[in-house]
């Protein structure tokens, strides 16, 4: 059985806590999970540390649909190609069987979101041992909340994120790490925070937000 590096995860969060606002223990998201929970918050942590991310996009194509974008030319802009990074952090071995965007029964969202939970647990699991307390204390990200019963399905949240969040206002499978009170809370890697931040600004209604505020 192969055991996974720890030092490889930490390599990608060599910061001092001096540095970044964003890295335990000072951040309080901790706080708004459920003791049950945090297996799940420190597998999320280490599965998106283990992922290639990219913050921005230079395609051609996406530039030049921005540009038509902000000229207004709506008839001409292909949406399709401003969610560039749409694929991110939506593993295929971990996605979902059902759009939870799309208004579920609550038996059924919890059931989803567990699948999520339990298949990304078996696959940690296979790698070795996990260190829980030293994931957590050297995350560097933050923690977001989705309202799935409120999102409003106009792609602004999708578009202004260029795909972190889709249609739906949904944020990628792989950041989900807990269910409960109608609200899915998420872990959102440092690196793509500034992207989920677009996305809320551009979001017209309150089922996005971070769990520290």
């Amino acid at each position: 059985m192969r055991r996974w590096s720890f030092s490889k995860f930490r390599s990608k969060l060599s910061l001092s806590r001096s540095d970044s606002p964003f890295l335990a223990p000072s951040f309080q998201e901790k706080d708004s999970l459920p003791p049950e929970a945090m297996r799940p918050f420190a597998e999320t942590v280490l599965w998106c540390s283990r992922q290639d991310l990219r913050t921005s996009c230079e395609d051609p194509e996406y530039l030049r649909n921005k540009g038509l974008l902000g000229l207004r030319k709506f008839k001409e802009v292909n949406f399709a190609s401003l969610c560039p990074l749409s694929a991110e952090l939506r593993s295929r071995v971990l996605q979902p069987a059902l759009d939870i965007g799309e208004y579920p029964s609550k038996d059924q969202l919890e059931h989803t979101v567990a699948q999520v939970i339990v298949v990304r647990s078996q696959l940690v699991a296979a790698d070795g041992p996990l260190d829980q307390d030293s994931i957590l204390s050297e995350r560097r990200g933050r923690l977001l909340h989705y309202w799935p019963a409120e999102n409003v399905s106009d792609g602004a949240s999708e578009v202004g994120s260029l795909g972190f969040f889709n249609g739906n206002d949904i944020p990628p499978w792989d950041t989900w790490i807990h269910y409960a009170e109608r609200k899915l809370t998420c872990w959102v890697p440092e690196e793509l925070i500034g992207l989920a931040q677009d996305g809320i600004d551009g979001n017209p209604v309150d089922c996005i937000h971070w769990a520290d505020q």
